[in-house]
């Protein structure tokens, strides 16, 4: 018997494909989050466009609050024209904000959506963050010594004073929530998160961890002393480095809280207290931000 089918059709080419459709002039098609080299599309000015942003915002922050404060009946003046203490407080929350505010429009401009991950709030093991944690602030700890000794420096850090901590028990509660949990949580948003990706994507790892923690202790010039920079352009770094090694800003958070409450409490002169506000300040750093981990945006499309 014979085999019988039945022949296939015979081929046509179906031709090129369709030309993308055009965008009207001076409109950029905007490129994917994470393509090809894993890395959001932030440009390396992205983040001094994100101080710029800071900077202005603070200014206008700063005179908000006198004006509102001035209407209140207050009094904002003190000798040697500083800002009274609740004024430079509210400010500085001001200030904060716009850290993570700038870094979130400039991020949503650049690359469309945001997502929590490109600034690194994604879950990490806990054993292994945990060792990468105690490493860095060890070695944080071993160059602040031996710069202390080299310089023989004896003070301690001033900033709670220059924030007005010393007003009230209020200034203090609002100065430790503002150095302990606000702080942590907007600057490693901003300069991990936003600075450094941004920096990495471009300049590779060991520049941009570099340049990353220059600008950590630069932008610290106007209320900490001299001597204290450089050590904390190297906490700066270092925090890169922690943000690499365990692929997330949660680390990063909780041993600047850590740091934070430690060095707020020997200013302080909390003695035994100090160890439970450095454990509370981590916790409430993780109790915000341990939320945002989940969510699949941080910012509507």
């Amino acid at each position: 018997p014979r085999m019988t089918s039945v022949p296939p059709p015979s081929f046509q080419h179906p031709g090129s494909p369709p030309p993308r459709p055009e965008l009207p002039e001076g409109v950029e098609r905007p490129e994917p989050a994470h393509a090809g080299d894993g890395f959001p599309r932030w440009r390396v000015w992205a983040p001094f466009a994100g101080m710029l942003l800071t900077l202005v915002a603070a200014f206008v922050a700063v005179g908000v609050i006198t004006v509102v404060a001035e209407l209140a009946g207050a009094d904002v003046d003190r000798p040697g024209d500083d800002l009274a203490p609740g004024v430079t407080i509210a400010a500085t929350y001001a200030q904060d904000l716009a850290l993570i505010a700038s870094a979130l429009l400039l991020a949503r401009w650049l690359d469309g959506p945001v997502r929590a991950g490109q600034f690194g709030l994604r879950p990490t093991p806990f054993g292994s963050a945990l060792g990468w944690l105690v490493l860095t602030w060890v070695l944080f700890i071993a160059f602040s010594f031996v710069w202390s000794v080299a310089l023989d420096i004896q003070e301690t850090d001033d900033l709670p004073d220059e924030l007005g901590a010393g007003g009230s028990t209020a200034a203090l509660v609002a100065v430790a929530l503002l150095v302990c949990v606000m702080a942590p949580i907007a600057e490693e948003l901003f300069f991990r998160g936003f600075v450094f990706t941004s920096f990495r994507r471009t300049l590779g790892l060991p520049v941009a961890a570099v340049l990353t923690g220059a600008i950590f202790g630069a932008i610290h010039l106007g209320g900490t002393e001299i001597e204290f920079i450089v050590p904390l352009a190297v906490f700066g770094a270092l925090l890169c480095l922690l943000y690499v090694w365990t692929d997330s800003l949660l680390p990063c958070i909780v041993l600047h809280a850590l740091n934070n409450g430690l060095a707020l409490g020997v200013a302080e002169d909390w003695g035994a207290w100090t160890p439970v506000a450095m454990l509370g300040a981590a916790a409430l750093c993780l109790l915000i931000t341990l939320p945002v981990v989940h969510r699949s945006r941080m910012v509507p499309t």
